[in-house]
């Protein structure tokens, strides 16, 4: 059995800048695609970050205080729809 801290990488930021007041952001956890390799295809879509691949993790949506975030963000508004 596989830990999520083994299979979860990165956290990624899904809130709008507009919430910036706010004390904690909405977050989806990206996951290696060995350790979510049952997540559904629709739900769950494949990105690439640093050239890894990884899931997004829908389905565990969840607020996280924004003191506790890290000071290294990995920029992926390039890939934000249009």
């Amino acid at each position: 059995m596989q830990i999520a801290a083994h299979g979860i990488p990165y956290v990624v930021v899904v809130q709008s800048d507009l919430l910036d007041a706010l004390a904690t952001r909405m977050t989806i956890p990206l996951a290696t695609v060995e350790f979510a390799d049952k997540s559904p295809d629709k739900l769950c879509p494949i990105v690439i970050v640093n050239g890894q691949r990884l899931r997004a993790l829908a389905h565990y949506t969840a607020r996280y205080p924004h003191a506790a975030c890290v000071k290294s963000w990995v920029m992926l508004r390039h890939m934000q729809a249009r």
